[in-house]
């Protein structure tokens, strides 16, 4: 189980930084299927929020950690 979970964290944690590999595709979409007008700094901002909320939940993460240790 925790195996499962690792593997799924370490996905999340991989899209963070294959940002910019994805960006200008994601826009190119975004923009021709749903016609948002976005322009790479409107899209950032996502990126922006996603590398807010990371050392967020790596605070409780660690704590959990040094309570449980690990196994």
């Amino acid at each position: 189980m925790i195996g499962v979970a690792c593997v799924y964290f370490y996905l999340c944690a991989g899209s963070i930084y294959a940002w910019s590999v994805f960006s200008g595709s994601m826009e190119e979409y975004l923009n021709s299927t749903y016609d948002l007008g976005l322009n790479p700094g409107g899209l950032a901002i996502v990126f922006t929020i996603a590398n807010m909320v990371d050392p967020i939940t790596m605070i409780p993460g660690g704590k959990i950690n040094d309570t449980l240790g690990s196994r």
